[in-house]
């Protein structure tokens, strides 16, 4: 659409440098100001066809996925008072995608023509919102104090409440109290994953790591299956333990199935300096770099690696080819 635009437009943007440049100008400098506002508004118009088609299709994806589109308008909502007030504050996202009364009305209308449907919010919702709550609270005091206060009084959900007081409980090392309650939680379900973390968690700040170990061997048997929290719980567990060999196969084996994810670089290029692989630091580092974007500092540590590995071919082919990815990588960063 942007293409058949394009030709008008920049015809009508010729002929009125054609009037300034034989005439007195005003009439070409009125002629351009009317292309350029026409381009614009043209612009804009399409833009906000662009942006309700989004919607809808958000709409659309929520419905499908079994959560309530209604939460659509409703979030659009929250950010337009949040934001209300805001001026040189303001995201630069909502500076392009700006929330507006129209906006909120033309999504609140579709939901409204959606057939009518409950759609109950899922225990791993609560459990999720205990845990940031957890995390946004002052100290792990104040969230004990929270989640203490909603298991007395009214709470959105009484499992995840007491989820988030067991969480408090491990942090401010209150273990005993930790324990029972992350007893009765699991009694509830023992296959839930939040809760058999909490679990491998109060066990480790306990100091209890061959019981998490024990309790985490079962569960990630199969790495290729097992919840990457679990693995991940797993490498600490490892790492608390002292078997920094088996730390390393594991993450090792982590992140040839995610190999973009930074932590598990990071955690890498420290255990195996605990392993006393330090070739294997400044490979793991230089991912770690490359993947942040810090070239230069990717490619010191692929030199450093080099001149470990000098007597190793086929590590110095490797490292030759990566230094030549970054080179490409940093040329295609240049063009954007």
């Amino acid at each position: 659409k942007a293409q058949q635009d394009s030709l008008p437009t920049l015809a009508a943007l010729l002929a009125s440098l054609i009037l300034i440049a034989t005439t007195e100008g005003d009439a070409g400098i009125a002629a351009l100001s009317a292309t350029q506002a026409g381009s614009l508004q043209n612009r804009l118009r399409y833009s906000r066809q662009y942006e309700a088609e989004a919607d809808s299709l958000g709409i659309e994806t929520m419905m499908n996925a079994g959560y309530d589109p209604k939460a659509v308008p409703v979030m659009f909502e929250r950010m337009l008072r949040t934001t209300r007030f805001m001026t040189n504050r303001m995201p630069e996202f909502l500076l392009t995608h700006p929330i507006t009364e129209r906006r909120i009305a033309d999504t609140r209308n579709r939901v409204d023509k959606l057939p009518a449907k409950a759609y109950p919010e899922s225990l791993a919702f609560h459990l999720v919102r205990s845990r940031i709550r957890f995390h946004h609270e002052e100290s792990p005091y104040t969230a004990l104090k929270f989640f203490s206060s909603e298991i007395a009084g009214e709470s959105l959900n009484p499992v995840a409440s007491r989820y988030g007081y067991a969480l408090a409980l491990i942090k401010t090392s209150q273990f005993e109290a930790a324990e029972k309650e992350i007893r009765a939680l699991l009694d509830l379900d023992s296959d839930n994953l939040f809760f058999q973390i909490l679990n491998v968690e109060y066990l480790n700040a306990s100091g209890q790591h061959q019981k998490a170990l024990d309790y985490l061997k079962p569960l990630t048997a199969d790495t290729h299956k097992a919840s990457y929290p679990l693995l991940y719980q797993m490498s600490r567990t490892l790492t608390y333990t002292g078997d920094f060999k088996a730390t390393e196969k594991l993450l090792e084996n982590m992140v040839y199935e995610r190999p973009e994810d930074t932590l598990l670089w990071y955690d890498l290029a420290e255990v195996r300096g605990l392993a006393g692989n330090i070739a294997g630091v400044h490979l793991a580092r230089t991912e770690y770099f490359i993947l942040n974007g810090i070239y230069n500092e990717a490619r010191k540590q692929l030199d450093y690696a080099k001149k470990l590995l000098k007597d190793d071919t086929l590590q110095n082919a490797r490292i030759k080819q990566r230094l030549r990815d970054i080179e490409n990588m940093e040329k295609a960063a240049e063009k954007l």
